[in-house]
């Protein structure tokens, strides 16, 4: 016991070296008032800033009592039997689950999600023949090494976070939701909801918690897949597009950070797959609950502003802010003090951001990009010099760029697919930070590209746009190791996308309307004749 060694009035000072599969809590008289983060504890008593012995905040002068720390140990080797025995066991859970999850869904969500029967082969072949290409040329370029590193822990076989980390955006949110305190004490940056949903494996420890969440989404993504891309495809090409689509950049990043988007993933799919069946308001409750759990995806809610549905439009809005304040009431402390936590975290968040580079890698946003570029000319000083150069545009280009879409959308755009596609892409490049695995929202948008957009030059293009950018482009890094080539293409790529989706959809409003006897008018008779 670490109380056994610890000297009685006296300042000490304990370092604690603590690698992946461990977590960490810390309480006082019974209240946890820190969380596991990115795999390495830290003694953060309230108020925030005053550290237990010492720190970079300065020597906490007061007097504390009833201290517990415990260090758990999770997934240690053993002998190679037992270990090996473990491997196999976790491996047929996560089978069993996953069949779980894929029969459940067969029976409950296929009237809800049906078989895209309409899904084209060639727009299929094409994105994921692109992205399958891209997929091996990244696994063979990163496999050879040619840029080893000094940092053990950023591997250069991988386009993947730093090992040491691996899963802690589950395992933080998993410890903060359980003190039931996220914004007075943790700190905690996401929505209430956001914390809400690994409620259902709360109750199991944390890797348990983890193992079920990840199983869920895997068995999930599967049946999904299978239903919107492959069914006009051979039993090989299915096979293939199901494991290209775990191969890709978005789904890769997302199960090895573990992040709570892989669950907001599957309600956004619910939501767009009840709006394609016509059942507004059921659309409205999932696409609320999304916006609830993380802010980015209310903007799917701009979705009805297609054909003027305003009273989807409120009726998601009041889902989302209804949810918000249960979600917040449920926490201890009061809603107000709970609104004015969450508050000051988001604003320490956006503090982090304009001080550091944490903005810079692993970012699909226009700014990100742009910081990416300083960062490459003159390192860390150059993303910082970028990055406070553009921080008062990032509201304003935010709100600008949220204007232009609700108008093209409620003047222009009467396709589905090409919103939906629209949507995502602001969403990914317009906000501060949109990190890797929220690129994972494009596949929501390719399903119903392959559905409803016709086989022609203009698709096969923007096809071909959809698998560069779910395809991992990490070649080389650069600066400190920490920022790779991705992040230099990633959003001119998404730019590229957008403006050949508006431009698809302009050719085609041009187009004349084919008669009820399928001839075409009588001019455009004439210039085909001519």
């Amino acid at each position: 016991m670490l109380s056994e060694h610890v000297p009685e009035g006296l300042w000490f000072s304990v370092t604690t070296d603590v690698v992946r599969n461990q977590s960490f809590r810390f309480t006082i008289d019974g209240r946890q008032v820190s969380a596991f983060t990115y795999a390495q504890p830290y003694l953060n008593a309230a108020p925030t800033g005053l550290l237990v012995g010492g720190g970079p905040s300065g020597t906490f002068g007061g007097s504390v009592q009833n201290v517990v720390m415990a260090v758990n140990l999770y997934g240690q080797r053993g002998t190679p039997i037992n270990y090996a025995l473990r491997r196999v066991g976790q491996l047929l859970g996560a089978v069993a689950i996953g069949l779980g999850i894929i029969l459940l869904a067969r029976r409950w969500l296929s009237r809800l999600i049906p078989v895209a029967t309409s899904a084209k082969r060639p727009l299929v072949l094409v994105t994921f023949g692109t992205m399958g290409v891209l997929i091996a040329v990244n696994v063979i370029s990163n496999l050879l090494q040619f840029q080893p590193g000094s940092d053990p822990n950023l591997s250069r076989n991988t386009w993947l976070f730093t090992r040491a980390v691996r899963f802690s955006d589950f395992l933080q949110v998993f410890d903060i939701f359980k003190s039931m305190d996220p914004y007075r004490i943790q700190l905690g940056s996401y929505p209430p909801i956001g914390y809400w949903l690994v409620a259902p494996v709360a109750w199991m420890n944390q890797f348990a918690g983890l193992f079920v969440f990840l199983a869920v989404f895997v068995g999930f993504m599967i049946w999904w897949c299978s239903r919107s891309f492959t069914p006009t495809l051979r039993p090989v090409e299915r096979v293939a597009v199901v494991v290209i689509a775990f191969g890709s950049l978005p789904v890769t990043f997302a199960i090895d950070r573990a992040n709570v988007d892989l669950w907001v993933f599957i309600m956004l799919v619910f939501g767009i797959a009840a709006l394609e069946r016509k059942r507004g308001f059921l659309a409205a409750s999932w696409l609320g609950l999304a916006a609830a759990a993380k802010i980015l995806p209310a903007v799917y809610l701009f979705v009805f502003l297609r054909r003027r549905r305003w009273r989807y439009l409120w009726f998601g809005i009041a889902i989302a802010g209804a949810a918000t304040v249960v979600a917040l009431i449920a926490f201890d402390g009061t809603l107000s003090q709970n609104i004015t936590g969450f508050r000051s975290a988001l604003s320490n968040l956006e503090h982090t951001y304009n001080q550091g580079y944490a903005s810079t890698y692993y970012n699909s946003s226009i700014f990100g990009w742009a910081q990416s570029i300083g960062y490459a000319i003159d390192n860390v000083h150059g993303s910082l010099v970028v990055r406070h150069a553009i921080e008062v545009l990032v509201v304003p280009g935010d709100l600008v760029g949220a204007v232009i879409l609700g108008w093209y959308l409620y003047r222009r755009e009467q396709s589905l697919w090409r919103a939906v596609t629209l949507i995502t892409l602001w969403m990914l490049l317009l906000p501060d930070v949109a990190y890797y695995y929220e690129m994972l929202f494009l596949f929501i948008p390719l399903a119903l590209f392959v559905k409803h957009a016709s086989v022609s030059p203009r698709s096969l293009r923007i096809g071909c746009f959809f698998g560069l950018i779910l395809a991992p482009k990490t070649y080389f890094y650069f600066g400190n190791g920490i920022v790779d080539s991705s992040v230099l293409v990633t959003a001119p790529l998404l730019l590229a996308l957008a403006v050949y989706v508006v431009r698809d959809g302009i050719l085609e409003r041009r187009e004349p309307t084919p008669a009820a006897d399928g001839s075409l008018p009588a001019r455009r008779q004439e210039m085909v004749r001519g």
